[in-house]
């Protein structure tokens, strides 16, 4: 009879049943902390820093980190806006399908379906575009 191994969390959650990350997740993960390493001494950053700029509680980012849970697509924009990475480089796949078109025209209806979203999607849509602002800024200095 195989006996079953019973892993708990300091805060005595089940983690047992947790699935382990795709190989996409693994890979973003492994990107993620590659980033993360790069640029945590320029900018100052820890996990603990990373998770209180996030909001999250301390140990969230490391969770991130390390592959304890796989990244999603808030989190990733978060994180990638504090340690200003591209999130697009971190987890290509999270954006697979997703096509961003700039119209030619000064079509604005862009605004009215900007401010039909609840806050929370203006504010991940704004992060996005500051995030992917500053790689702009960051890799057009001469």
């Amino acid at each position: 009879m195989e006996e079953k191994i019973i892993v708990k969390t300091i805060d005595g959650t089940d983690m047992s049943n947790r699935r382990g990350l795709t190989p996409a997740e693994q890979a973003a993960m492994m990107r993620l902390r590659d980033a993360f390493k790069r640029k945590k001494k320029a900018l100052g950053l820890t996990y603990e820093k990373v998770s209180e700029l996030a909001g999250w509680s301390t140990s969230a980012a490391g969770h991130y980190f390390t592959g304890f849970a796989p990244i999603n697509m808030p989190a990733l924009i978060k994180i990638c806006s504090i340690i200003e990475e591209d999130p697009k480089s971190i987890y290509p796949e999270l954006f697979d399908g997703i096509s961003i078109k700039l119209s030619q025209d000064k079509d604005e209806s862009w605004k009215d379906k900007f401010y039909e979203l609840d806050e929370q999607s203006q504010q991940d849509i704004i992060k996005i575009i500051e995030t992917y602002h500053a790689a702009f800024v960051r890799n057009n200095k001469s």
